[in-house]
C-alpha cells in the first residue's frame, strides 16, 4: 500500500506521541493505546472524567473469588485510573483545620461530613463529602458537635454527582465519639445501596467505609459481599507508632481486597490505636515518621490517595495551632510539597498528550483517505 507524505508524516506523529504518553508509568499507569495502530485490536479507555456515566460504571473490571481472595464480590470502576487521584495529587487532609495552608500541594480533603462544599473555596483541592453514619443519634455525637442524623441530613441534602468523589461509612466496625457506630454487614450493606446506587449511575467514584480496627478488620468483606453497588476504591485507616506497623495495616488491606485496583487512605496518624493503645511519639518522632509515610504512601501504585489526619492524634499530632502549622503541620507539608508540583504537571501533561495522539490518528485517517 502507498501513502502520501502527509499520510507518512501523521502516522510518524502518532508514533512519537505514543512515547510521549508513558509519563511515569510506575505511577500514573496512563499508556494510551491506539486500536488504529495496534494489530490485535487492543485498546484501554483513558477518556476525562467528564466524560463519565453510568454505562461506563458497569462496563469495568469483574473478578472471581476464591478461598485466598475474601469474597469481595466485583471490584468495580467509574472512571479511568487517573480518575482515582483528585486532581493528579494523591495528598490530602481529613478535617479542615489545615486546608489553607497546605495549599496547592494537596488534591483533595474532607471533614467528615456532607456540608462543607463552601468551606476553603480558595483552595484548589476537592472537598470530598461524606455520609457518615446510619443517621442513629444513639451511636454517638459524632465530631463538632453534629449528630448523626445531622449527618445523614446533610448528605440527603446533596445532589447525587454533584461531587466527583464520595465516601462511605465512617469506621462502621466500632462504636465511639470519632466512629459512626457498630453495623451489620447486612445493614450497612442495604443503607449503601440505597444512598450510594444514584451516585454510582451519576458518575461519582465511590470510596468504601472505613474501618476502625485496621489490620484486624472483619467487617469489610462481609459488607462487599453483600452489596449490590460495588465501591471504586477501599478506604483504609492506618494509626500505628512505626512504619512496619503502617505497612502491616496496609498489607493487610492491599492482600485481602487484592481484586482492587484502588485504595484510599482516608486517616493515616503517628498514634498506635491498635488493640485499644494510646502510643503518641515525642516531635521528632511523630514529624520522622509523617515523612516515612508519605514516601511509602506514594511509593504503592494501588494508593491512590492518602490523607493525614487533621483530628487530635495526641500532643505532638495535631497539625494546627495558633493560626499556623505545628511540627506536624509542617513535616506533611514539607513531605508532600516533593510531590505535589510534579504529580501535578505529569496529570496535565499526560491529558494533553492523549488529545494530541487523538488528533494525530485523525489525521492519519484523513490523510490515509486521500491516496
Amino acid at each position: 500500500m502507498k501513502y502520501s507524505l502527509p499520510s507518512l508524516l501523521a502516522l510518524l506523529l502518532v508514533a512519537v506521541s505514543m512515547q510521549a504518553i508513558d509519563v511515569d508509568a510506575s505511577t500514573k499507569k496512563c499508556k494510551a493505546k491506539s486500536s488504529t495502530l495496534s494489530s490485535s485490536g487492543s485498546g484501554s479507555g483513558s477518556g476525562s472524567s467528564s466524560t463519565k456515566s453510568s454505562s461506563a460504571s458497569s462496563s469495568t473490571k469483574t473478578s472471581t473469588s476464591s478461598s485466598t481472595s475474601t469474597s469481595s464480590g466485583n471490584a468495580t470502576s467509574s472512571g479511568s485510573n487517573t480518575d482515582y487521584t483528585p486532581n493528579g495529587i494523591k495528598a490530602g487532609v481529613s478535617g479542615g483545620n489545615s486546608v489553607k495552608y497546605l495549599g496547592a500541594h494537596i488534591g483533595s480533603w474532607n471533614d467528615w461530613g456532607a456540608a462543607g462544599a463552601n468551606d476553603h473555596k480558595s483552595s484548589s483541592a476537592l472537598y470530598v463529602p461524606m455520609l457518615w453514619g446510619n443517621g442513629d443519634n444513639s451511636a454517638n455525637t459524632g465530631l463538632s458537635g453534629t449528630t448523626n442524623s445531622d449527618r445523614m441530613a446533610q448528605f440527603d441534602a446533596l445532589t447525587a454527582g454533584s461531587q466527583k468523589y464520595v465516601m462511605g461509612f465512617n469506621e462502621f466496625d466500632l462504636k465511639g465519639t470519632g466512629s459512626s457506630g457498630l453495623m451489620t454487614a447486612s445493614a450497612a450493606a442495604s443503607l449503601w445501596d440505597e444512598k450510594f446506587g444514584p451516585w454510582k449511575d451519576a458518575g461519582s467514584i465511590l470510596i468504601s467505609p472505613s474501618c476502625a480496627k485496621q489490620a484486624d478488620e472483619t467487617l469489610l468483606a462481609p459488607f462487599l459481599a453483600a452489596a449490590t453497588v460495588k465501591p471504586d476504591c477501599i478506604a483504609v485507616h492506618i494509626f500505628r507508632d512505626s512504619l512496619d506497623g503502617m505497612k502491616n495495616t496496609m498489607n493487610h488491606y492491599l492482600n485481602t481486597y487484592s481484586d482492587y485496583d484502588c485504595f484510599w487512605v482516608t486517616e493515616f496518624a503517628y498514634a498506635n490505636y491498635q488493640n485499644g493503645a494510646h502510643n503518641y511519639g515525642t516531635v521528632s518522632e511523630t514529624d520522622d515518621l509523617i515523612g516515612q509515610a508519605v514516601d511509602y504512601f506514594e511509593s504503592l501504585d494501588k494508593v491512590k490517595a492518602y490523607f493525614i489526619s487533621d483530628a487530635d492524634n495526641g500532643p505532638n499530632g495535631t497539625l494546627t495551632s495558633s493560626g499556623g502549622l505545628t511540627s506536624a503541620g509542617q513535616a506533611y507539608l514539607s513531605a508532600i510539597s516533593k510531590y505535589s508540583s510534579t504529580s501535578r504537571r505529569r496529570a496535565i501533561s499526560g491529558n494533553h498528550a492523549q488529545r494530541h495522539v487523538r488528533r494525530a490518528a485523525a489525521a492519519s485517517r484523513r490523510s490515509a483517505r486521500s491516496v
